[in-house]
């Protein structure tokens, strides 16, 4: 499959894939196709309770990311436990999801919605995690009230283009917009938004083709931590967690393989907010929205946090003390689905502090 993936990227064509490759050296057994009436398809795992009591989440994936970032057997536990449902989505162009020429954040939705109407789900909560950060937003700012619950983002990525110095006032030296920020950063991320078209699609393929060798229970502690020396806590919670380093190199495996044309159009979006299709104060007062950042992301500085609470009247910032990009979820999944739970309940919102102290000595921060 990843041979179809290079040849798609050096040849920038579409690769329309049908309900009859699902089969065919999927990354996984859980995976299922919802056909839109326009025949466009969107790939999804649904875990957890079928008739959970006490919700469903709808978790938007990263970028690259897709339906597979956070699907694993600990994971499953947790929902078992907690009695609740997590519904995961490719989003167009990323792993089996047919690529839309012109999507926009906006755009997701609809999708949202024809997938919660195709699984029969009333109300949720929508979640989301770095690149789907803005994803998160657009739901919370566009879905109807009846249906929506609330949303919470993990590290959610901001608008390079649209991050102040106001938002980074917690530096000392606050950089004069979000890319001067990222140039910054020990992953100099500001490097991948300024790649060409060309070395992006190349990057993709590449780390696909490297995740296609590691072997997530196998691979040394060493070469985990390596990889994420500028945040170790991150390193740390994969190593000590292999089941969620599975669903990692997966989700890598999988975003290229309907090819890269929505993936590179996605990748243009966090650097256009105009082009989102609408605006974070769009967000109606009184939306339950918990914004949560640890305090060492260095993928996802706290200045895109700020961005979003400085934007959403009634939204809450939670700092997670020594935590990273991924740390806090992977080793507290039980933290992660009570901040889904949160949202859901306008009394736990309310009192944020008294169960969020408890679990992670988080703190909540007024901005």
């Amino acid at each position: 499959m990843l041979g179809c993936c290079y040849k798609t990227c050096c040849h920038k064509q579409q690769q329309y894939l049908t309900r009859d490759d699902l089969g065919k050296g999927k990354n996984d057994n859980q995976t299922d196709l919802l056909e839109l009436p326009s025949g466009r398809i969107i790939a999804y795992v649904a875990r957890g309770p079928t008739s959970p009591t006490n919700g469903t989440v709808i978790f938007l994936h990263g970028h690259p990311g897709t339906r597979l970032e956070v699907q694993c057997s600990i994971m499953d536990e947790h929902l078992e436990r907690e009695s609740m449902r997590l519904i995961t989505f490719d989003r167009p162009g990323s792993g089996f999801s047919h690529h839309v020429p012109g999507y926009t954040v906006g755009d997701i939705v609809p999708d949202i919605l024809a997938l919660a109407d195709h699984l029969q789900i009333k109300t949720f909560v929508v979640g989301g995690g770095s690149g789907g950060g803005p994803f998160v937003v657009a739901a919370a700012a566009l879905l109807p009230r009846n249906r929506l619950l609330g949303v919470f983002t993990t590290g959610g990525c901001a608008a390079f283009d649209a991050v102040t110095p106001a938002d980074m006032m917690y530096l000392h030296n606050p950089y004069k917009d979000g890319f001067e920020e990222a140039a910054g950063i020990p992953l100099k991320i500001d490097a991948m938004f300024q790649m060409s078209e060309n070395k992006f699609r190349g990057m993709l393929v590449l780390d696909a083709f490297s995740m296609s060798k590691i072997n997530p229970e196998t691979v040394a502690a060493k070469t985990i931590m390596d990889a994420f020396k500028t945040c170790p806590i991150d390193g740390e919670a994969l190593v000590n967690h292999r089941p969620f380093l599975g669903s990692l190199v997966k989700t890598v495996m999988e975003t290229p393989r309907s090819g890269l044309d929505g993936i590179y159009q996605e990748h243009q979006m966090y650097k256009n907010y105009d082009g989102w299709g609408f605006k974070v104060e769009d967000v109606p007062t009184g939306t339950r929205a918990l914004i949560i950042n640890g305090s060492v992301d260095v993928q996802v500085p706290l200045s895109h946090a700020r961005w979003y609470v400085n934007r959403m009247r009634g939204s809450k910032l939670l700092i997670i003390p020594g935590h990273g990009h991924v740390s806090w979820w992977i080793m507290h999944p039980d933290f992660f689905l009570a901040c889904a739970r949160c949202v859901m309940s306008e009394e736990e919102y309310k009192n944020v502090p008294a169960w969020a102290g408890d679990m992670l000595r988080v703190r909540e921060e007024k901005v």
